[in-house]
């Protein structure tokens, strides 16, 4: 083959070469100018996109985020760049966001932990990150860690608040119990107290009206059917000053006084059946002045339920103290007895209505101190109990504002 023809094929095929490589390079900027456009579509969708995203190194500093996610953090997001993400963590989270990076930083699924975040403006908010871990950022072979933020105090609030309501509902619904349970006690109470009275009064009428029975038997007879009808009158009447008190309805006549007085004339009453039971008695208010104003007749009420309780719950030969001190505003009354005592845990709500305590057992239907306790503070004082628990006596201490304080 001559040269001239050989030189010709080869001129044909550089221009067959020419004319590819020319293809190829359109081909290339065509390519370049679909990367150019999907990279701004990307970088639209990215910073406009409604979920906060942010891009973080292995040690949580901020690399890449959107304009949401600015937003989220309150700060300009150029001015962020290379700054830790620790700082809007609230202290009480910080650790639990560093173990989120560890957990990333290992790599697999998809990692996702709600921590509280604090935001100048915003106070603390509460946000979910969904955290990935990225091979390596474009142009580095560091990886990243690219995180979606979710603001979801409002959802924590409401799941706040639904625990709330779900605590409150179960606190209702134990006190509803506990109430129901009262209730069931306190009518067992109540029938007893009825009922025992009304046998010995039936059995007594039943024995006189035989008449066969001597004068001795007759005067013991008439001083039990006596006893057992006051004991009723005593029952219905606080049953009746409870509903009152429960209303709001009930008045005091009140008038200035002699506390000593009171507390004297509720001894004496209390004195025969502390007697029956052989126990010391001990006073310490004689001689002292103390004016106050208030009801005599519900001061004695007050004063003789909680002697009441002291004789009931002190053993036979036990000691009952009372005494009288003043302060410059009050005046300070304590019952004191070395009886069953009462149980730590049961003191908080040893005044409540038809609450007795479990360790000493029901004996009356559980009105005498809760009455105590209201007409106390409708003389604007107030009541307390004390004791060291089972079998070391108590001390109820009362405490009333004095005339003219």
């Amino acid at each position: 083959m001559s040269r001239a023809l050989q030189l010709q094929m080869t001129l044909r095929e550089l221009e067959i070469h020419r004319a590819e490589l020319e293809a190829q390079n359109q081909q290339l900027q065509n390519t370049q100018l679909l990367l150019e456009d999907s990279l701004n579509r990307y970088a639209d969708l990215y910073d406009h996109a409604p979920v906060a995203y942010i891009s973080m190194d292995k040690n949580g500093c901020i690399k890449r985020l959107n304009l949401l996610a600015a937003e989220l953090l309150g700060c300009d997001r150029n001015a962020v760049i290379g700054i830790p993400l620790a700082p809007w963590i609230a202290h009480s989270y910080i650790r639990h966001f560093f173990d989120h990076l560890r957990n990333c930083n290992v790599g697999g699924d998809r990692i996702v932990a709600e921590l509280s975040m604090t935001v100048k403006g915003k106070g603390q908010r509460w946000v979910q990150f969904t955290s990935v871990r990225s091979k390596h950022e474009l142009g580095s072979d560091a990886a990243l860690i690219r995180t979606a933020l979710v603001d979801v105090t409002e959802r924590k609030q409401l799941e706040d608040e639904r625990q709330a309501l779900l605590f409150c509902e179960s606190a209702a619904r134990a006190e509803a119990e506990n109430l129901n349970q009262a209730k069931d006690q306190f009518l067992a109470a109540l029938s007893h107290e009825l009922r025992t009275p009304i046998q010995s009064v039936l059995m007594w009428t039943q024995m006189l009206r035989s008449r066969k029975l001597s004068d001795n038997d007759v005067r013991i007879g008439l001083s039990t059917i006596e006893q057992s009808v006051r004991n009723q009158s005593n029952l219905i009447n606080s049953m009746l000053d409870a509903s009152k008190m429960m209303m709001g309805k009930l008045d005091l006549e009140l008038k200035s006084l002699e506390l000593g007085e009171c507390l004297q004339t509720a001894f004496d009453a209390a004195r025969p059946e502390a007697e029956a039971k052989l126990l010391r008695l001990s006073v310490d208010f004689k001689g002292k002045s103390a004016k106050i104003k208030g009801d005599p007749n519900r001061l004695q009420q007050i004063f003789g339920n909680l002697l009441s309780n002291a004789i009931k719950f002190t053993n036979t030969g036990g000691l009952i103290q009372i005494s009288l001190d003043l302060s410059d505003t009050d005046a300070i009354i304590r019952f004191i007895d070395n009886g069953t005592g009462i149980l730590k845990e049961e003191l908080p709500s040893i005044f409540e209505r038809f609450v007795c305590s479990s360790d000493r057992g029901r004996r009356g239907l559980g009105l005498g101190l809760t009455i105590a306790r209201d007409l106390v503070q409708l003389h604007d004082g107030t009541i307390s109990a004390e004791s060291e628990g089972k079998g070391k006596g108590s001390t109820f201490t009362i405490t009333l504002p004095l005339a003219g304080a």
